[in-house]
């Protein structure tokens, strides 16, 4: 467990990371994504919600700078973390899923992009696609009852 000030820490350089990458200072942006992250692995262990987000954002940085295949490493964990932790239709689960078939559709591998849904499901960027409707539902407090019918919550 990580004590308030280790989470305050790996939080502030977790969010300076993202303003280096937004700025574009790559190498930068990806020193203290490494450095969030082994901090929060350390202390946070597998699939707690800053640890994967730490993952994602290392894995978008990676995509960013052309290391396809070290991103997909890490969008494949975060993915995985995000599954087992949230379900298969929480936002953050359909986000990563957005991503690895984004990036998998980058590197040519579109029978890898289309698999990434779930079993038996149309794949990778129907997933999205609707997890995006599902995700601006969830962020305005809608959601959908039993029968299909909208409920605020």
């Amino acid at each position: 467990r990580m004590e308030p000030a280790e989470r305050a820490t790996s939080t502030l350089i977790n969010n300076l990371g993202i303003l280096l990458k937004e700025q574009g200072d790559m190498d930068g942006a990806e020193a203290l994504f490494r450095e969030a992250l082994e901090g929060r692995r350390e202390t946070l262990g597998d699939w707690q919600l800053n640890m994967l987000s730490s993952i994602g954002n290392l894995g978008t940085l990676l995509y960013a700078k052309g290391d396809l295949d070290g991103a997909e490493a890490l969008h494949r964990e975060a993915l995985e973390g995000f599954r087992e932790t949230l379900g298969d239709r929480h936002p953050y689960t359909l986000a990563s899923i957005n991503n690895l078939g984004n990036l998998l559709h980058n590197k040519g591998d579109l029978d890898g992009a289309e698999a990434q849904g779930r079993p038996g499901r149309r794949g990778a960027y129907f997933e999205a696609l609707e997890g995006r409707c599902i995700a601006r539902r969830w962020r305005r407090g809608e959601r959908r009852s039993a029968t299909g019918t909208r409920a605020r919550s």
